[in-house]
């Protein structure tokens, strides 16, 4: 299990259950004010799949612009998120 618990208040994380025989690479973890974010890489062979699991507070800015630059070197990615916004 990779988890990136909430550091700063209760209530909030993003966690990943891996199989030990998938391999797997870390590639981002980060607990802010604004957001919980845990990304990973998972390679069999010659393809790769991104996995982001993220968490956004309604206060953030634009989550397109820290999306971005993670997804940009992949070909397949899968986004997991709760982006709570208020209208």
């Amino acid at each position: 299990m990779i988890r990136c618990d909430r550091t700063h208040a209760s209530g909030v994380g993003a966690a990943f259950i891996i199989r030990t025989e998938i391999n797997f690479k870390l590639i981002k973890k980060e607990s802010t004010q604004k957001r919980e974010l845990l990304a990973i890489e998972l390679s069999e062979k010659c393809k790769k799949l991104l996995i982001i699991s993220e968490y956004t507070s309604p206060k953030s800015s634009s989550v397109y612009d820290f999306l971005q630059p993670l997804t940009k070197n992949y070909q397949n990615a899968v986004i997991l998120a709760d982006f709570i916004s208020y209208n």
